[in-house]
């Protein structure tokens, strides 16, 4: 994998191959700056390996369960128990997003699976907006509502006691 110079997330370049008597041959990896990654290798010495599936599972997982509770008939904004799953699972995908990037970014972690992981912190954060519009939104609708029960009740119990309602 060759090193982008704009990327912060890319390793260091592998050495150029050096001629040999039978040919090209590839450099020792002794002599490899710190960090380089060999073309088609998922990661390397001194380096955590990569989690972007996990989290990509789990930002998908978490929207689509608050997508299914939603729209499956769950009455109860923010879609009932699904929405909780959802929001645990988008919770999750957002903070090991964030810390999996920033372990990319200062080269404690296999920078291969960076876009899984954006994408994975990406779904989760929309999944947690959506809960939190749909907790607000439920909240709205209970004041509403309870407003309009007792301003009902209040006016039936005056006319009921003889009073102008």
């Amino acid at each position: 994998m060759q090193s982008d110079s704009n990327n912060p997330y890319s390793p260091p370049p592998i050495p150029p191959p050096v001629p040999s008597a039978s040919g090209w041959q590839p450099r020792p990896q002794s002599e490899w700056p710190p960090g380089a990654q060999p073309p088609g290798f998922g990661g390397f010495a001194g380096v955590q390996p990569h989690r972007g599936g996990l989290i990509l599972g789990l930002g998908v997982g978490g929207l689509g369960s608050w997508l299914v509770g939603c729209v499956g008939g769950t009455a109860l904004p923010p879609c009932g128990l699904l929405g909780l799953v959802g929001l645990g699972l988008g919770i999750a995908a957002w903070v090991m997003g964030a810390s999996d990037m920033r372990a990319m970014r200062e080269g404690r972690m296999d920078t291969t699976g960076l876009g899984n992981t954006k994408a994975g912190k990406i779904c989760g954060m929309i999944t947690v907006i959506l809960v939190a519009i749909g907790v607000l939104i439920t909240v709205i609708m209970l004041v509403f509502f309870g407003a309009v029960a007792a301003a009902i009740l209040g006016g039936a119990a005056a006319g009921a006691a003889g009073g102008t309602p």
